[in-house]
């Protein structure tokens, strides 16, 4: 699927977040900047560093999404080079997120990470509304991190709807409280029913570059 036919597929107060890791160069990521793409998303911090680098060199900017694993080791680097965390599920890495985000005079978005099929090899939060309310209101007294709403992980290997629509749910009943304006959900397998079920991000990858690699 190109680019313009992914965007075709997206309403207008969806965002779209390119996941670069299946980008083979810079390049590559440029092009889909050049064709609409506003926001771009990186897994892995070295990847990060040496893309980022090169768009900046080249004068192209855009909205930096981090969607990786946070690694304690690498929370300095990832707030210098991201405007938004989208996987945060561990008070300890918000701690250092918001000394990072401080000693770069920056504010940093972030999305709280939901392991939606409580996958065991999966990183975040169980999808139970007390235990991520909980989780929120552990996260009131830092300054530097702005807290805007729910990021889901779901199974690669059965159908993404019931797990959107359970998102949906789980997501209105905490955004009153909380202020959240951001669902992030569905990827290149499954976007067209993630915005379907409500979602306000979306994170689509491999399907652009397979794509571009024609």
């Amino acid at each position: 699927m190109s680019l313009p036919a992914v965007l075709e597929k997206i309403p207008p107060h969806v965002t779209l977040v390119a996941a670069v890791k299946y980008a083979p160069d810079a390049r590559s990521i440029r092009s889909l900047l050049d064709g609409g793409v506003r926001a771009i998303g990186e897994n892995r911090v070295q990847d990060a560093e040496a893309h980022f680098s090169k768009l900046t060199d080249a004068g192209v900017s855009c909205e930096k999404h981090f969607i990786g694993t946070i690694q304690s080791n690498k929370i300095g680097k990832i707030a210098r080079l991201f405007d938004v965390v989208q996987s945060l599920d561990d008070r300890a890495h918000a701690e250092k997120l918001d000394r990072a985000a401080a000693a770069e005079g920056k504010v940093l978005r972030v999305l709280v990470q939901i392991n939606a099929g409580n996958e065991a090899q999966k990183s975040g939060l169980p999808p139970e509304k007390e235990k991520v309310a909980a989780f929120f209101r552990s996260l009131s007294g830092f300054s530097h991190l702005y807290v805007e709403g729910l990021m889901a992980v779901v199974p690669m290997d059965e159908d993404s709807r019931p797990y959107f629509k359970a998102m949906k749910r789980l997501f209105d009943s905490l955004k009153v409280e909380f202020k959240l304006t951001v669902l992030s959900m569905g990827t290149s397998h499954d976007f067209e029913a993630a915005v379907e079920e409500g979602a306000t991000m979306v994170r689509v990858g491999r399907l652009l570059f397979q794509e571009n690699k024609r």
